[in-house]
């Protein structure tokens, strides 16, 4: 009996040890060391002596715009199950670093998440995923243009989008989506009329002139 009660008591305390603290304070920690460690990262790029300048300008105003809507997404919750969370909560776009969560589970294997961001070394936009208890990175796509890493981003958010929860007529991007077609295609058939004006009216100069 003593025995199994030590071994309880040692797997209790191995649990415990694993388990995230419930603080919000740590967590919120946690995401700024995070942050500084990405912008330690950039600094360590800006200084290095040789390097190629890689435009990232795009893909954070496009992080930034894509935020901003109420579009949601599924990923692992801290329970390991899968939750319809705001894509605001699964991603991080600051300096120079675009950051999506695949996971945000207290389970390691649930936990990761994909970095994003310009390697002057390289000359190219690099995409990475940290998994795991020891954050490892590990090289899963890299392009110097940045029309591709947003295509990439894209396709990442639209595989995992909530579309009981995410209704496109009600998102801002789509309403100007929706208003710039339209507006467009208003010119077009204006100018098309214009055009088709001016040819009948020189036709019927040709005609009275024969």
């Amino acid at each position: 009996m003593a025995k199994q009660k030590k071994e309880t008591q040692d797997r209790r305390q191995r649990r415990r040890k694993n388990e995230l603290p419930a603080q919000p304070a740590l967590f919120y920690f946690m995401r700024l060391l995070e942050r500084a460690e990405d912008r330690a990262m950039v600094r360590e790029f800006e200084q290095a002596d040789s390097h190629h300048f890689v435009s990232f300008e795009l893909v954070e105003k496009f992080m930034r715009q894509v935020r901003q809507q109420n579009i949601f997404v599924f990923v692992p919750g801290w329970s390991g199950k899968s939750e319809s969370l705001l894509i605001t909560k699964v991603s991080f776009s600051m300096g120079g670093v675009v950051r999506l969560y695949e996971g945000i589970s207290v389970r390691d294997e649930d936990n990761s998440f994909l970095r994003i961001y310009p390697d002057p070394k390289r000359g190219k936009i690099v995409v990475e995923r940290l998994r795991g208890p020891d954050y490892v990175p590990k090289l899963i796509y890299a392009h110097r243009d940045e029309c591709h890493i947003i295509r990439f981003i894209a396709h990442w958010i639209i595989d995992r989008i909530d579309w009981k929860k995410t209704r496109l007529r009600n998102l801002d991007l789509y309403k100007l989506f929706v208003r710039t077609r339209d507006e467009r295609l208003h010119r077009q058939l204006r100018e098309l009329n214009e055009h088709r004006q001016v040819r009948n009216i020189m036709g019927r100069g040709r005609a009275a002139n024969g």
